[in-house]
């Protein structure tokens, strides 16, 4: 069976290479993400007004961005949110499925070309890369610079699975191996779907694929198969990951897998067609598959499209339960009102009331995480700690906008004092997405507390969420004396709170030194503590920029981190 082989050689270019391609494919998967990002998430929330401009939108950002997990991530958040709904969402997806191919046919027309150096090319982009990342620090350089070192780590996978397969054309066994994967299609699906599941990334297996076929080690046949278990395959790590999540998430996943899996099924009982097509449609190999892989997407969305409405309805009653959606955008700020500073403070109070009481939400969510192993909440809880941080950025600029008008001394301090609010209350929800990410890794780690620790923290919650809720009451009151009242409860309490976090540390370190205690169960513990002590910091700066200094001469509190 070819003795002469450099095994050897074979096993550590395929392995290698595979590696580098994998981890090539998520540097640059990373860099264009990071580099159109925000611009991203904007056209995605603004463009869905309904399923075929979703289609077209979702192909063109996962065609820029390169990655369809990241799409797909950020439409669940805004099916949770209510910005969307699943119909367009599956728009989005739909759209997706097309724009992923757009990596694999720039990789085969790249390939393709003859005595084109693809090493010196991809040694060149590495270079490039890491200068633009190395020689600037503003986020528009190194961001497309890290996605082109990404790239030049994939051209350079792809040349190391290149040439170490070829000595696999030297095995008679492993080439009628592969070959009867084309001739039994089912088989070939079968083997993409494993090979996909196993590495979570279908843009690796495709590429994997297309160097395979470079070396002459896969026909059109076996390569077509591989690609259609590709697609199946890619939809199973998002199947594992929605279990006991949110109702979109799940649906979200069902909408990727029901589709993936009808258009394979279509695409084997037309399989011979489907070879026939791509023999037919470029004299190319690489770009012979390239091209069919993007042609059946295309083909599957043309399918469904028309089909939308009653395909929601099925997965509607395949994940049944309902949606809950966190509200976002300001629902009280009015730039008419600006010339009104009595009313439009009013109005601002309003919504900073709203941002508490979704920062409380927050706080509750993320202790009954804590609380009962649950991470069902978790998607909740980011979707409101978004929320909050664009409701900072609206608030902000509408009261400073509101400071330029002419004011009374007593109006100006109550804008001042309620832009403190803003930024304090924002911090809240931060920490609160802290406690729920410890809770987080608590579950996932299976990390256990005594009665005890919890108890304690349980009295900490409890002592933080009055306070909380005491700082969002001070927003709405108006009567001098109840704002004395309120303040000197949170004041109490923040002491309260201070002492009890203290002695809370102290037990627990104790129990790390008799052994008692798991240390990385320890540290997420202290990471909670540190934070809601925290939280209760900012409830106090929130009492005394509303109110005025507690005490002369003391100075605002701060809160850090």
């Amino acid at each position: 069976m070819g003795g002469d082989i450099p095994w050897v050689e074979l096993i550590f270019a395929l392995l290698g290479g595979a590696a580098l391609l994998m981890y090539g494919i998520q540097v640059a998967g990373d860099g264009l993400e990071a580099a159109a990002g925000p611009g991203m998430r904007r056209f995605l929330g603004m463009m869905t007004k309904n399923v075929y401009l979703g289609f077209l939108v979702g192909t063109i950002v996962v065609a820029v961005v390169g990655s369809s997990t990241a799409v797909t991530v950020m439409t669940v958040g805004f099916v949770n949110a209510g910005v969307m709904d699943l119909q367009q969402a599956c728009g989005i997806i739909y759209g997706a499925n097309v724009g992923t191919t757009s990596d694999a046919i720039a990789i085969a027309y790249v390939m393709s070309v003859e005595k084109l150096n693809i090493r010196l090319v991809a040694l060149g982009m590495m270079a490039l890369g890491f200068g633009m990342m190395l020689f600037s620090k503003r986020r528009k350089f190194t961001s497309p610079g890290k996605a082109i070192f990404g790239f030049g780590m994939v051209f350079l996978a792809l040349s190391l699975l290149s040439s170490g397969a070829t000595h696999l054309k030297e095995s008679e066994t492993a080439v009628q191996l592969l070959a009867s994967l084309g001739k039994r299609p089912l088989l070939g699906v079968l083997v993409g779907i494993a090979s996909t599941f196993l590495v979570h990334s279908s843009s690796t297996t495709v590429a994997m694929n297309l160097a395979l076929a470079q070396a002459g080690i896969l026909n059109i046949e076996t390569s077509l198969a591989l690609i259609l278990g590709d697609n199946i395959g890619t939809t199973l790590t998002a199947q594992i990951a929605s279990v006991g999540s949110s109702v979109p998430a799940r649906r979200t996943a069902w909408t990727h897998t029901l589709y993936n899996v009808t258009g394979v099924i279509i695409a084997l009982f037309f399989f011979p067609y489907l070879v026939k097509f791509a023999l037919w449609i470029s004299p190319h190999t690489l770009r012979r598959i390239a091209f069919t892989h993007a042609l059946f997407n295309v083909g599957c969305a043309l399918l469904f499209l028309p089909l939308t409405k009653q395909f929601v309805a099925l997965l509607h009653r395949l994940v049944p339960g309902e949606v809950v959606t966190v509200e976002t955008g300001p629902r009280f700020l009015d730039k008419l009102l600006l010339d009104r500073p009595d009313v439009a403070i009013g109005q601002v109070r309003r919504e900073i009331i709203s941002m508490g009481n979704m920062a409380l939400e927050m706080v509750d969510d993320a202790m009954e995480m804590f609380r009962s192993n649950d991470t069902r909440r978790m998607n909740v809880i980011e979707q409101r700690e978004s929320t909050v941080d664009g409701l900072e950025e609206e608030c902000v600029n509408y009261t400073v906008d509101l400071s330029r008008r002419p004011l009374e001394l007593e109006q100006s301090n109550t804008v001042a004092g309620l832009l403190h609010a803003v930024s304090d209350i924002e911090r809240i929800s931060d920490h609160a997405l802290n406690i729920a990410q410890a809770a987080e890794e608590k579950i996932n780690e299976r990390l256990r507390y005594s009665p005890q620790a919890m108890d304690q923290l349980e009295d900490l919650y409890s002592t933080v969420r009055e306070n909380l809720v005491s700082a969002i009451r001070m927003l709405s009151a108006d009567n001098g004396e109840e704002l004395k009242r309120i303040a000197d409860e949170i004041w109490q309490r923040e002491e309260a709170v201070d002492d009890l976090e203290l002695v809370m540390r102290q037990r627990h370190i104790q129990r790390l030194q008799d052994g008692t205690c798991d240390p990385t169960a320890g540290i997420l513990y202290v990471t909670v503590l540190s934070n809601f002590e925290r939280i209760s910091d900012h409830c106090t700066n929130i009492a005394e920029g509303i109110r005025g200094p507690l005490a002369v001469g003391e100075e605002r509190r701060d809160a850090p981190g």
